[in-house]
């Protein structure tokens, strides 16, 4: 078979490699063009942190590195609670369980999560005026994993923890007049089927209403609100505007945001930072 130059050409596709492309789902698809965007990198000798993806191309080691030496302290404190049978321990204890985890760290000071969980605990203490106790036995026995979260939609501590963090960045430090409500959940797609399903039963939203969404976005948020569940009239804005020299700013021009002025849209949805602009 003679292969022409338009063939070789990346930027040019034949008509059955687009057949081919238009047969993929959008979970297939974005795949597809994570591939192209990798092979890309290493052409270019450039390196892409994609988070936006469950599971992004990169580790954040000093996290985990806490995450896994405060699964060690909640052994110390599972065994110290009940240690008869070899291989059984039993919950970990609140009383004096922060002055306990500052001896531990001490005497695993070179360990690489120990200064994050000095400053977590410091953090929390002091400027978030939470109990030293009461929020070192959330993570001890959260990390343990023996019991169900209480209350169920979210652990105490840490909803002030991220309650704080959300006026942080969403509310530019401002803490709005009545404070959040968090819950937390199984992750991106259950909160979208949480949230619609949360309308819906409240009777805010109704099959067939036009809803808006802001796009780019995770690709479950353009399809969850098209299910038989919910049928939604769904009205996508396109983040659209560019740079004078063509670079995409994932933002939104004014005619997108003019949709919005159409009385019948009944809810819009975003989600910030969106996917792919946090790459």
């Amino acid at each position: 078979m003679t292969t022409t130059r338009r063939d070789k050409d990346p930027q040019h596709l034949s008509r059955q490699q687009e057949r081919e492309l238009q047969q993929l789902s959008p979970f297939e698809l974005k795949s597809k063009l994570i591939e192209l965007a990798e092979e890309h990198q290493r052409a270019s000798a450039a390196t892409m942190l994609n988070a936006g993806r469950g599971n992004p191309n990169w580790t954040a080691t000093t996290p985990r590195a806490a995450f896994f030496l405060l699964g060690r302290f909640g052994l110390e404190e599972a065994r110290r609670d009940w240690d008869e049978w070899p291989g059984l321990g039993g919950m970990p204890g609140r009383d004096g369980i922060a002055a306990r985890l500052a001896a531990f760290l001490d005497a695993n000071d070179r360990d690489p999560g120990a200064d994050l969980l000095r400053r977590a605990v410091a953090y929390a203490t002091t400027k978030l005026g939470l109990d030293a106790d009461t929020f070192v036995h959330e993570l001890t026995d959260g990390i343990i994993g023996d019991n169900y979260p209480v209350p169920d939609r979210m652990l105490r501590c840490a909803e002030r923890v991220v309650h704080t963090y959300l006026v942080k960045e969403v509310c530019a430090g401002k803490p709005p007049r009545v404070p959040f409500d968090l819950f937390a959940t199984e992750g991106g797609t259950a909160a979208m089927c949480y949230i619609f399903d949360s309308l819906a039963t409240n009777q805010l939203l109704h099959t067939g209403d036009k809803i808006a969404i802001m796009a780019p976005i995770f690709t479950p948020y353009l399809e969850i609100p098209r299910l038989e569940r919910y049928r939604f009239d769904v009205l996508e804005l396109r983040a659209t505007r560019t740079s004078q020299d063509g670079f995409h700013t994932w933002q939104y021009p004014d005619s997108e945001l003019d949709k919005l002025a159409d009385p019948s849209v009944k809810a819009l949805f975003l989600v910030n930072p969106s996917n792919p602009p946090s790459v």
